[in-house]
């Protein structure tokens, strides 16, 4: 079995993700090294099977910048909806009490 020979001898895991069996990096840059038409037909198998893992990856990572724009464009929806942005000021507190209009006294 060609996946037995090119194993990582260690698992990998990530937060709650099971543990995985990847390639050995040693031996896949090994085979990275030789040339296409000197690689054997095990050989071949691995660097198609790592070119095919590689694209998936970044199909996989591509999902992350696509559903940040979509938040992007629901938040300028709805700022949109409600009239825009509005900007809130932040005034200290003893601004506030000297700008707030005294109570009349009451006799």
């Amino acid at each position: 079995m060609v996946y037995a020979q090119y194993q990582a001898q260690t698992p990998s895991k990530f937060l709650f993700f099971k543990e995985v069996h990847g390639l050995d990096g040693k031996k896949l840059g090994e085979m990275k090294q030789t040339l296409k038409e000197a690689r054997t037909p095990e050989q071949a198998i691995v660097a198609t099977s790592d070119m095919t893992g590689d694209r998936r990856t970044l199909k996989a990572d591509s999902f992350i910048p696509a559903m940040m724009a979509a938040i992007y464009l629901l938040l300028f929806l709805y700022f949109k909806t409600i009239g825009g942005y509005k900007t809130v000021h932040i005034v200290p507190v003893a601004e506030q009490k000297a700008q707030s209009p005294q109570p009349a006294p009451t006799a």
